[in-house]
C-alpha cells in the first residue's frame, strides 16, 4: 500500500500509527483466542508472540512510506518511534529519513543520542540526518568528528565527496593519525580524491617527518601519486569493496550515500 497507492492511503497509514495499530491487534488477537488452545500456545513459544512482530513490521514498513512523503506533520510520529533498541533499527532509520525530509532543525535535538549509543546503522542514519537539518555543515562535521568511529567517518567522507563545495579536509587530516585502520583508510580516500598532486606530495613527506606514522597510509599515498592511471583506478575500487560493510550500514533504509568513485 505504501510503494504502489501512497497517495490513496497516506491518512490510513498515519491513523494507524496513532494508536500503533492496536486495533488491529486486538482483533487478531481475539481471533486466536476464539481458536484451540494449544494452538494458541504453539503460536507464541517461538521467539514471542507473532502478531507483535508482525505489528513491528507493518509499523516499520507504515514510517518508511511516510518517510518516503514526509511532511510537517508527521514529525510527531517519526519522533516517538525514534529507538535505540537493536529489535527496532530499521523502524528507526525509518523515522530519521522522514526527519531529513521535513528540514526542521529544531528537530537535531533529538538526534544527538543516537549518534552514540544505537547500532552502526542507526548511527550512519542519524549522521546522515544530522548533516541533512544542519545549517553549519563545516561545524556539524567538527562535531561528528570528535568520536570519529568508522561508520561517521564513512557518511562524513562520502557525504563531502557528493558536496564537493565543502571542504572539511582540515577536520579529516588528523584522521591519518588516528588508531583505527579503517578510519585512516577513509581519511586517505578523502585526501587522495580531493587534493591536487602537489599537495598531495607535500602531505606524504610531512607525514613521513613525523616521529610516528602508520605504513599503510604512505603505501596509499605513494599509489596516488606514482602509480599507473589504470592501477589506481584498480586500487581505488579495492578500496571501496573493503568498505563495503560500512556502506551496507549506511544505506540500510535509506539509498543513496556511496563513495564517489
Amino acid at each position: 500500500i505504501g510503494q504502489k497507492f501512497f497517495a490513496q492511503s497516506s491518512d490510513l497509514i498515519s491513523n494507524n500509527l496513532v494508536d500503533d495499530f492496536e486495533r488491529m491487534v486486538a482483533a487478531a488477537k481475539l481471533r486466536r483466542e476464539q481458536q484451540s488452545f494449544a494452538f494458541a500456545s504453539y503460536t507464541t513459544l517461538w521467539g514471542g508472540d507473532p502478531i507483535e512482530t508482525e505489528r513491528r513490521n507493518v509499523r516499520t514498513e507504515a514510517l518508511a512510506a511516510l518517510a518516503r512523503h514526509a511532511t510537517v506533520a508527521d514529525g510527531v510520529q517519526f519522533k516517538r518511534f525514534l529507538s535505540s533498541e537493536l529489535a527496532a533499527v530499521d523502524q528507526t532509520i525509518a523515522c530519521l529519513r522522514g526527519l531529513a525530509m521535513i528540514a526542521d532543525a529544531d528537530n537535531l535535538r533529538h538526534l544527538e543520542p543516537l549518534l552514540s549509543t544505537a547500532p552502526s546503522s542507526v548511527r550512519a542514519a542519524a549522521a546522515r540526518a544530522y548533516l541533512t537539518l544542519s545549517t553549519d555543515a563545516p561545524g556539524t562535521i567538527r562535531e561528528l568528528l570528535k568520536t570519529p568511529v568508522p561508520i561517521i567517518v564513512f557518511v562524513v567522507v562520502a557525504w563531502a565527496l557528493a558536496h564537493r563545495s565543502v571542504s572539511v579536509w582540515a577536520d579529516v587530516k588528523p584522521l591519518l593519525n588516528s588508531e583505527d585502520d579503517d578510519v585512516r583508510r577513509l581519511a586517505c580516500y578523502y585526501a587522495t580524491f580531493t587534493l591536487v598532486r602537489r599537495d598531495l606530495r607535500a602531505l606524504l613527506n610531512d607525514y613521513l617527518k613525523a616521529s610516528w606514522y602508520y605504513y599503510n597510509v604512505v603505501a596509499l599515498l605513494d599509489r596516488a601519486l606514482y602509480a599507473a592511471p589504470n592501477v589506481r583506478r584498480y586500487l581505488r575500487n579495492q578500496e571501496i569493496a573493503h568498505f563495503s560493510k560500512l556502506s551496507s550500514d549506511a544505506n540500510r533504509g535509506w539509498p543513496g550515500l556511496v563513495l564517489a568513485r
